[in-house]
């Protein structure tokens, strides 16, 4: 059985908003008190996720909506060669905005922020905790 197009674009939306998700927990660090990763450490991490070959195919296929849109304007912001920490300030500007949050609660409890900025935690950030 085919998908329909509506089917396609739904999945394709569902993803996108994955991607902005994550994007806020390997943003979220930044704001910890005490030990957290540096600056560059979390530009780092913003740049590789967003020049992946999956976000790229992503936005090729996916119907513009909010989601894909913050998406490309994280592109563009961290594609700048401005200080770390004014591209972290520029990334919450829009990352954080109410009713982009309010589009992005689920009941997926693997999808929910704490959720996933723990795995930021145990993943690309735990070389932080482990010293």
């Amino acid at each position: 059985m085919s998908e329909t197009r509506e089917q396609t674009d739904d999945d394709a939306i569902e993803k996108t908003k994955a991607v902005v998700r994550r994007l806020q927990a390997a943003l979220a660090p930044s704001l910890f008190a005490g030990a957290r990763p540096p600056d560059d450490m979390i530009v780092a991490e913003l740049r590789a996720m967003l020049a992946s070959d999956g976000v790229r195919l992503l936005l090729e296929r996916a119907p513009t909506t909010q989601f894909s849109e913050v998406i490309r304007r994280a592109q563009r912001v961290v594609s700048r060669s401005d200080p770390d920490g004014d591209i972290i300030i520029a990334l919450w500007d829009f990352i954080d905005e109410a009713a982009l949050n309010q589009a992005l609660e689920t009941d997926d409890v693997d999808e929910s922020p704490i959720e996933l900025v723990r795995l930021m935690m145990e993943g690309p950030y735990k070389q932080l905790t482990a010293h």
